[in-house]
């Protein structure tokens, strides 16, 4: 079902956000800020991931060279990742992403992955709306969330929503 696609995204169904998000990436149509939603583990993260590969490669998501290596060991400078560690996200990171973004880039993109979204403090969603507001260039980025209704209502509306769905039984299958 996935031969359509261009990349390999390593994840069962999801096609027409996946259509999307190959769309994007070809017409160079990429927003300041993706907040990917939908139920736990449905592979949200998965797809985050998969997109900073094929952004920042330039080899064209080739899987192996120093940037793909980079991202996957969560090493890449240009691709900062808050992950979900169970704690809440303060806005402390969130200013001193402020610092990091404001440098020249070295890669393609700056990309901020920021896992369970819903974390962030009131502080700190507001200090990143901040950021949303007015983004370097070359900046995107991505959030996941379990329950974007936790998000605050701005943030979202700087933001390209993809909801997630469960996959048909029929996906699964095959």
């Amino acid at each position: 079902m996935t031969s359509s696609l261009r990349y390999n995204w390593r994840i069962v169904g999801h096609l027409p956000l996946l259509r999307q998000l190959e769309s994007d990436v070809a017409d160079n149509r990429l927003p300041n800020a993706y907040i990917f939603s939908g139920p736990p583990e449905i592979g949200k993260r998965t797809v985050m991931m998969t997109l900073a590969h094929i952004l920042q490669c330039e080899r064209d998501y080739c899987h192996d060279c120093i940037t793909c290596t980079q991202i996957e060991k969560g090493i890449h400078s240009e691709t900062i990742e808050f992950r979900d560690d169970g704690e809440t996200l303060g806005v402390d990171p969130i200013r001193d992403l402020l610092a990091r973004l404001s440098l020249t880039p070295s890669s393609r993109y700056k990309l901020v992955l920021i896992e369970r979204a819903e974390r962030m403090t009131v502080e700190a969603a507001n200090c990143l709306l901040k950021i949303l507001e007015e983004p370097p260039p070359q900046t995107l980025f991505m959030m996941t969330t379990d329950t974007i209704r936790e998000i605050l209502p701005t943030v979202i509306s700087r933001s390209r929503v993809l909801q997630f769905q469960p996959c048909r039984k029929e996906e699964l299958v095959e």
